[in-house]
């Protein structure tokens, strides 16, 4: 089942596995990179409490 077009799961972060580095790693010590087994990212959804808003004047 492909839980990615499920109604149920619609809401949920996109996730993704590499075993490249994020650009936000790169550059790190090979060392501490290479005992990973790879790399889990998770995306950011914008949430209702968090939004900000801007006033017009």
């Amino acid at each position: 089942m492909d839980v990615g077009s499920s109604e149920k799961w619609a809401k949920a972060p996109p996730c993704t596995w590499s075993p490249i580095p994020p650009p936000e790693l790169r550059g790190e010590s090979l060392e501490d990179l290479s005992t990973n087994g790879g790399f889990v990212s998770f995306g950011n959804l914008p949430s209702p409490e968090h939004k900000t808003t801007q006033n017009s004047a």
